[in-house]
């Protein structure tokens, strides 16, 4: 079983660094950037469809606010570049279930950052945080079939792909395939 109040104290005062990263809690001044990255539609192309600004708004406190650890609810981290201390993108989890110590995974960088290994970077150093330090035995995450930039960085980061949910999501006007990805940190740990 995860612990709830190890999870939420841990991740919301998390501070990781890299040799060129530092993934760390969000604090309010991170909001604009947040906004910025949701309203964006190159970033949220594969993610999801143009939100009104009042749920992006929205959206972003609730990421940004209080987490306590409940299945279910998100919780964001910055992803900044050490030598501008520029955000660059932002990391997502949620616990899918606290009884199978499991969790999902999202991301997304900015454009102006892709394909240069730092979404590879910070996620390796989170999952071994995950592993480590807050016992999270599984991490799945989703992408939409389209997206092999997001399919070949989970499959580097060590992720098996588990499924595929066959028009899931509504995406641009159309019904996408959604992949189903899953990395078991710790498959040696007993079942409760």
């Amino acid at each position: 079983m995860l612990s709830k109040e190890l999870l939420a104290a841990d991740i919301t005062a998390l501070d990781l660094a890299t040799p060129r990263l530092r993934l760390r809690a969000l604090t309010p001044a991170d909001d604009e950037v947040q906004i910025e990255h949701e309203a964006n539609p190159t970033i949220m192309g594969y993610i999801r469809d143009p939100l009104p600004h009042a749920e992006i708004v929205q959206r972003v406190r609730d990421i940004s606010g209080p987490w306590q650890a409940e299945e279910g609810t998100w919780v964001g981290l910055a992803l900044e570049e050490k030598e501008t201390q520029k955000i660059t993108g932002f990391f997502f989890l949620r616990v899918a279930c606290h009884e199978s110590q499991s969790v999902e995974l999202g991301y997304r960088l900015h454009p102006d950052y892709w394909g240069r290994g730092y979404a590879f970077e910070a996620g390796q150093h989170l999952l071994t945080h995950f592993k480590d330090t807050l016992q999270v035995r599984k991490v799945i995450a989703y992408c939409v079939s389209e997206n092999a930039a997001s399919a070949g960085l989970l499959s580097k980061m060590g992720f098996q792909r588990e499924g595929l949910l066959a028009q899931h999501s509504a995406l641009a006007g159309r019904w996408q395939d959604e992949l189903v990805y899953g990395l078991v940190l710790a498959p040696e740990r007993q079942a409760p």
